[in-house]
């Protein structure tokens, strides 16, 4: 079976790299010439685990090319996934999922049949708005072509994009609620590609476009809600005397319906999915008068998580002209991604104290314009960045810096582990 993917950012490479190491042969297609110029070279724009390695491998499976013709030509279903930005109000955009479904349909030669499978995160109701104007141009032009839509979106998270696809908890496909039930060509044969891709390891959900459009922002704001939570009973935990937060955790996580995943004490969410999902999801209730406290409380908690590092005893030990070195600037750790980061938020907000900020991270890119208040940035864990430093602040929970910051490294040093790497819980 041929596939085109339309988009080939982050997660549009990996899905190529995924799909061919299935046996598919896929034509790539992106705007951007440098991408497919790259991506031709095996290198993804933004590395990311396992990409590259597997479009070198399974290169013999794959195209690039900067004419969408040619991709639609050579494939029998394509999956979309473009950007989707936050308008003025929080909602996702889907001018470009539009645009790109248009640049298909005319593409397509007569009476062609093809998929098309939005795989973008888009706004509960889009899908079905999409679909009636799609329907409208294809009328109003008189074209000739059997078409579907189907919604599946993708459950990754950024440094684990290659096994989220090949392995995810469950695979999600919306459809129309007049073809649901009747000649769903289009699902099927997403269906059939999902499975192969998970080995039929996956539960597979097929519902309507707006159940699929509600669970996926669902699933990523439940997630926030969770992680907000946590770090509420961890500042609860520490204003009662005698409380232990490792103790607390070890309860609370020995309970199967909380369970331990994205429920520990650290910082805040970030990244490029969860603050932006959850905002548009407190704004949708809110159009809808649907009391939407919820969503933004959870927001407007994990912004105040920043505040209370920058207010906290052992910070405010820190004076002007001292030195802090920051453990971790990425939003999470195994990415290089900087969006909506609590530890660059940290980082900036003490450059302005007047404190001068070294940081490390495995993978950030330190030639970064943004990066440009730093003293010194760093993707080797070398004892000399913390000489004549008075404080450390241990932004990932990652267990190599448990190992790095052993022994005498830290005596006489100002120590803020949010984690509990240091301390344990």
């Amino acid at each position: 079976m041929n596939i085109s993917v339309i988009g080939l950012g982050k997660v549009g490479s990996a899905m190529v790299a995924v799909f061919a190491s299935k046996g598919f042969d896929i034509w790539g297609y992106d705007t951007n010439k440098t991408t497919l110029d790259s991506l031709r070279k095996n290198l993804p724009i933004i590395p990311e685990p396992g990409v590259a390695n597997l479009l070198s491998t399974h290169k013999e499976k794959i195209e690039f090319t900067e004419t969408l013709s040619e991709a639609v030509d050579n494939s029998e279903i394509s999956f979309i996934i473009v950007p989707t930005p936050s308008d003025h109000q929080g909602f996702f955009d889907s001018t470009f999922v539009e645009d790109a479904i248009i640049g298909i349909i005319n593409a397509l030669k007569p009476n062609k049949r093809h998929a098309i499978v939005v795989s973008s995160t888009i706004m509960p109701g889009a899908m079905k708005r999409i679909s009636a104007n799609i329907s409208a141009l294809i009328f109003a032009n008189d074209i000739s072509i059997d078409i579907q839509l189907i919604y599946s979106p993708e459950f990754i998270a950024l440094g684990n994009v290659v096994n989220n696809l090949l392995k995810p908890q469950f695979c999600l496909i919306g459809s129309d609620s007049n073809i649901l039930e009747s000649d769903r060509w289009a699902a099927s044969l997403t269906s059939d590609i999902k499975s192969r891709i998970t080995n039929a390891e996956a539960p597979i959900h097929m519902v309507t476009f707006e159940s699929a459009e509600i669970a996926k922002i669902s699933c990523n704001t439940f997630l926030t809600t969770k992680i907000t939570y946590a770090n509420l009973i961890s500042q609860l935990t520490d204003k009662i005397p005698g409380a232990n937060v490792g103790e607390v955790f070890e309860v609370l996580h020995s309970d199967d319906r909380i369970g331990s995943r994205f429920f520990s004490p650290g910082l805040g969410y970030g990244g490029p999915c969860l603050p932006r999902d959850n905002r548009a999801l407190g704004n949708l209730l809110d159009q809808l008068q649907i009391p939407s406290a919820l969503p933004f409380a959870t927001h407007d908690f994990n912004e105040s998580l920043v505040i209370q590092i920058l207010n906290s005893s052992k910070a405010n030990q820190l004076s002007e002209g001292d030195s802090l070195v920051i453990l971790g600037l990425a939003y999470k750790i195994d990415t290089s991604s900087l969006i909506e980061s609590h530890a660059l938020k940290i980082a900036n907000a003490f450059q302005k104290k007047g404190i001068a900020v070294r940081a490390h991270d495995f993978l950030v890119d330190f030639s970064s314009k943004e990066l440009n208040f730093l003293d010194h940035g760093s993707n080797s864990l070398d004892k000399k960045l913390l000489e004549n430093a008075q404080g450390i602040l241990i932004s990932h929970g990652d267990p190599r810096y448990r190992e790095f910051l052993s022994g005498e490294i830290i005596n006489n040093k100002i120590l803020i582990d949010p984690w509990g790497i240091i301390d344990g819980f």
